[in-house]
């Protein structure tokens, strides 16, 4: 359920949407639960931090360290 909920809240919020409907809820609204609403909130930061973007650059791919390690290291120790 996870997966489906964060699949069809990540296509919403990259075609604009800006409202969560029903975090916690189950059954379309028959249930609510706790727990779903601590995980709902967890894919809704991921698809807050999704949608925001993030910056792709040689230092925050660390690729001098991997280029200096070479393809036999392990540049991760």
């Amino acid at each position: 359920m996870g997966h489906e909920k964060t699949l069809t809240g990540l296509m919403a919020a990259l075609a604009g949407a800006n409202l969560i409907y029903g975090p916690g809820m189950l059954e379309s609204g028959i249930t609510f639960d706790f727990g779903q609403l601590v995980l709902d909130c967890e894919f809704a930061r991921m698809i807050k931090h999704t949608v925001q973007g993030f910056e792709v650059n040689a230092e925050n791919l660390a690729a001098e360290v991997i280029r200096s390690v070479g393809p036999a290291g392990h540049f991760l120790s």
